[in-house]
């Protein structure tokens, strides 16, 4: 099987899991009572099963990534390339760990603290893909960006401390958002430089609004176990945040895992 066949073989399987964990999530619970496995163990098999084949796919674009030839010739630009092709798969791998810990085993703070360094690696990549275009240092860049990323985080709970009662969970939740927000302004802010960069710019992007919008969902979901009472009107849209939240993920992984190196080129390719 040629690599635009095997690429666009993944993305059918993700659209028939996508189609499936929301049928499972949305159609009546009395449809699945016949059902030999409980149908919030199928719907979330379905979702991870999902995110594994994200990261194989992300996997097998650094493997298979083309450049070219001229590219090619400048070693350092070639190994660059691969950097960032394997930068997201690592991000994609810890996204497994990650939903191993908030989909199947409820270990939340973890997961949390997993994304965290998952957007760690996307602000690695932003600045690394804006470096080399502006031949600047990576490093100190990153450093003081996170730097005052912490910063904004203390003053933030410092606030949130007068209303509700901070616990360590929270503080990385909070800590989280905050670096999630600043990647996507930073993507927003630099995009001239970032679409002459290593990813492509569009992949990346729209999976990190995608991404954003489905932990936007995740808090209102979680607004429940914060807040001791919510009004009846803003109870239905926090159920519905239950659902929206993957029917953003998936697609924001998939595109994620598109983003790495230059391999995309090839799907509208023959070759």
């Amino acid at each position: 099987m040629g690599k635009r066949k095997l690429i666009i073989a993944c993305l059918i399987i993700e659209f028939l899991f996508y189609f499936l964990f929301l049928w499972l999530d949305l159609c009546p619970w009395w449809i699945w009572n016949d059902l030999p496995i409980k149908k919030s163990f199928l719907s979330n098999s379905l979702k991870f099963a999902g995110i594994v084949v994200c990261f194989l796919i992300s996997c097998f674009i650094y493997k298979n990534f083309a450049i070219s030839q001229k590219e090619k010739d400048t070693k350092k630009i070639y190994i660059d390339y691969q950097k960032d092709s394997l930068l997201q798969a690592v991000a994609l791998g810890c996204t497994i760990l990650a939903d191993i810990c908030l989909l199947l085993t409820e270990q939340y703070t973890l997961g949390i603290g997993i994304f965290l360094i998952i957007q760690t690696i996307y602000l690695y990549r932003i600045q690394k893909s804006r470096g080399l275009f502006l031949n600047k240092k990576v490093g100190k860049a990153c450093i003081k960006r996170i730097l005052l990323r912490f910063l904004i985080g203390i003053g933030v709970l410092l606030v949130l401390n007068k209303y509700l009662l901070i616990d360590f969970q929270i503080y990385l939740a909070v800590i989280y958002f905050i670096n999630f927000t600043d990647n996507l302004f930073l993507l927003i802010r630099f995009k001239n430089s970032l679409k002459n960069g290593l990813f492509h710019y569009s992949f990346f992007l729209w999976g990190m609004l995608l991404f954003y919008l489905c932990d936007i969902h995740v808090g209102i979901f979680n607004l429940s176990s914060v807040l001791q009472t919510i009004p009846k009107t803003f109870s239905k849209f926090v159920s519905f945040a239950g659902v929206a939240m993957w029917l953003f993920y998936l697609p924001a992984q998939v595109l994620l895992s598109m983003s790495g190196g230059s391999f995309y080129c090839d799907i509208s390719t023959k070759r």
